[in-house]
């Protein structure tokens, strides 16, 4: 299994299962797909973001505990289906 193959079944175990998805398991997503993460001014908010997508993805890391809000887990859905030139091409 490649590694686009395994981004795939993440993300769709992630999409199926939205409300108990942890931060990690997003971030890891995010960062295989090509993303990069910056802090926002508030030290929680990770801003996810592609060179070659202009869109942005902000997630609020939970505390205490490590399962993110079901509306950052949407918004991370909506922002790969928006772009499904992410899953083509050469592996990132």
């Amino acid at each position: 299994m490649g590694k686009l193959e395994r981004l795939r079944k993440e993300y769709e175990a992630i999409k199926n299962n939205p409300r108990n998805t942890e931060f990690r398991r997003v971030a890891a997503l995010l960062r295989g797909l090509g993303y990069r993460s910056q802090r926002g001014k508030k030290q929680s908010h990770h801003i996810f973001a592609r060179p070659d997508i202009k869109s942005r993805v902000h997630i609020a890391e939970p505390h205490p505990g490590n399962i993110i809000k079901k509306v950052y887990v949407d918004d991370v859905i909506a922002e790969i289906e928006c772009h499904p030139e992410i899953w083509e091409g050469e592996e990132v």
